[in-house]
């Protein structure tokens, strides 16, 4: 396939002027995507506190179990737990990120944590 696009009619691929430093990347638009914090809503007050804390906790969890926090829950499920406030595992499993692996291993622990801040 020719990088310049017509072959495929594909957009023509470019590095940034410092391509040997990007390893090869595109040169993107600068825009933000889904992915990126800034799209995210912000969380404010008791939501925010509750957020912390169920960070707090997969720190912890993480370091027992000798891995990355991630792996357990990433912050987007947990910034939808601590505004949803799921009060048992039907609704904690309505949450995006929360499959049935993650609520069998943490989902009591989650709840748990949640109804400390219950209003």
């Amino acid at each position: 396939a020719e990088l310049d696009g017509t072959a495929t009619k594909q957009p023509a691929r470019r590095t940034t002027r410092a391509g040997a430093g990007t390893g090869g990347r595109l040169a993107g638009t600068g825009k933000a995507t889904k992915s990126t914090k800034a799209s995210e809503p912000d969380l404010e007050g008791e939501d925010l506190v509750l957020f912390e804390e169920l960070r707090r906790w997969r720190s912890e969890v993480a370091k027992r179990q000798g891995g990355p926090a991630f792996i357990i829950f990433g912050d987007a499920p947990l910034k939808d737990i601590a505004k949803a406030r799921p009060a048992d595992l039907r609704a904690l499993s309505r949450i995006k990120g929360v499959g049935p692996s993650k609520l069998d291993s943490y989902g009591d622990d989650v709840l748990e944590i949640v109804a400390r801040f219950a209003t």
